[in-house]
């Protein structure tokens, strides 16, 4: 998982900490930064849920729910660009809406060729908006679509997932 919280804009940056730590096999990349901040008020709740052990070929599905109506759509990281995988209005407040929202759609974990395991990240980005979302951007691309909707009607959610075979 990845824990990222932001709290206000960032007016200056005073000072900046990296550190690296590897926990269970994998590195943890921590920044720590001391900045003046003024006060940024986001009352989305917005929280995704995954399964992040699943086998090749098995079916996904992911659990979403917000505080807010709005829109859904969720991102898969691969070969430096962001593929999108679904996207679904949110119609009604904190009630779950699993995805994918169509029955009649499956979303199937699959390994790359001649892998037997792979960690993959989705990214699910929530918008108060009516952003039209494009089936695939670069990670500057989709960084830039995530700026330019306001801090406050926007939640940003990343999860990694495990295929093995």
């Amino acid at each position: 998982d990845t824990y990222s919280e932001f709290n206000g804009y960032i007016k200056s940056i005073k000072n900046k900490k990296v550190s690296k730590k590897v926990s269970d096999g994998y590195s943890v990349c921590v920044v720590t930064v001391d900045a003046d901040v003024s006060k940024l008020n986001n009352t989305i709740r917005f929280e995704a849920h995954v399964n992040s052990e699943v086998r090749h070929e098995d079916e996904m599905k992911f659990t979403v729910v917000s505080n807010k109506l709005g829109k859904v759509a969720v991102f898969n990281y691969n070969g430096n660009k962001y593929y999108k995988i679904q996207e679904v209005t949110i119609a009604a407040k904190n009630r779950q809406v699993v995805l994918p929202y169509d029955n009649s759609k499956k979303i199937v974990a699959r390994l790359p060729f001649g892998k037997n395991e792979s960690k993959e990240l989705l990214t699910f980005v929530f918008t108060e908006g009516d952003v039209e979302f494009k089936n695939d951007y670069s990670s500057a691309e989709l960084k830039n679509v995530i700026a330019s909707i306001p801090p406050t009607d926007r939640k940003v959610v990343n999860r990694y997932v495990n295929i093995v075979r």
